[in-house]
């Protein structure tokens, strides 16, 4: 784990985190002690979003459980990260009530482009795990077209000749999106780099011209099975869901 190496003595419930993805000059990230959903309010993600003017893109990264479901997610802007944690289900609506600041703020925020590694995946576990819809998406692999979908691809591609990328590192921060609470940098370099990426000059039209991926303007009556094939068709992770759903 590469966060031990790039993790400064923290202040208060921050710890500030030093990139080592790629060699190029960047100042300290400040990562956010992990949020509560029930903690979340327009306050919180004004000052997180402070010196971000919209409209702005805001970079993704999940956290799984061992089970494999969706229980924190991770946004990034230039300095700043920040984990928020979403409760298990069956603790009663007051308990969900602040995921409709996260859903205007961020996630169906029309001014907001969200960006990620396999935003696919993570769109799907959202709307499936957590009853969250997205708007305005771009899977960072399908928006440069890359060769594969291994994030190092991307990120080589988008950071071009402009300099040179760790290959290790970001290879040992992709290697897992299971969240240890005592282990949470590498969830957080994972969105950070896909908010860096589109900072490159030459992304910018990529990320304009990408595919938008947008799952908040799907019918509730259509069922959640159908959703995923529907919008996913050639994903392995929707043909897995929808077995799941038909049993």
């Amino acid at each position: 784990d590469l966060s031990k190496a790039r993790t400064m003595a923290p202040k208060s419930q921050t710890r500030t985190l030093l990139q080592t993805l790629i060699d190029d000059d960047h100042p300290p990230i400040q990562l956010q002690g992990e949020v509560s959903e029930s903690n979340l309010s327009k306050e919180l993600f004004d000052d997180f979003f402070r010196d971000c003017p919209s409209p702005r893109n805001v970079g993704l990264a999940p956290g799984h459980t061992s089970k494999g479901n969706l229980s924190h997610l991770v946004l990034a802007v230039s300095t700043r990260v920040m984990i928020i944690q979403f409760h298990a289900k069956g603790k009663g609506a007051k308990a969900y009530e602040r995921r409709e600041v996260l859903s205007t703020e961020v996630l169906c925020n029309p001014d907001v482009t969200l960006v990620a590694f396999d935003l696919d995946k993570l769109a799907i576990a959202l709307f499936v795990d957590q009853n969250m819809r997205i708007l305005n998406g771009v899977d960072l692999q399908d928006a440069c077209r890359a060769t594969d979908r291994s994030p190092l691809t991307t990120i080589q591609f988008a950071v071009g000749d402009r300099a040179p990328v760790f290959q290790a590192n970001v290879n040992s921060v992709f290697a897992t999106t299971f969240y240890d609470s005592k282990r949470t940098a590498n969830l957080a370099f994972q969105a950070w780099v896909a908010h860096r990426v589109v900072e490159y000059e030459t992304m910018e039209e990529r990320v304009r011209d990408a595919k938008r991926i947008n799952t908040r303007d799907i019918d509730e009556i259509v069922s959640r099975c159908s959703v995923r094939a529907s919008i996913f068709p050639s994903n392995p992770i929707s043909r897995h869901l929808a077995s799941d759903c038909a049993q």
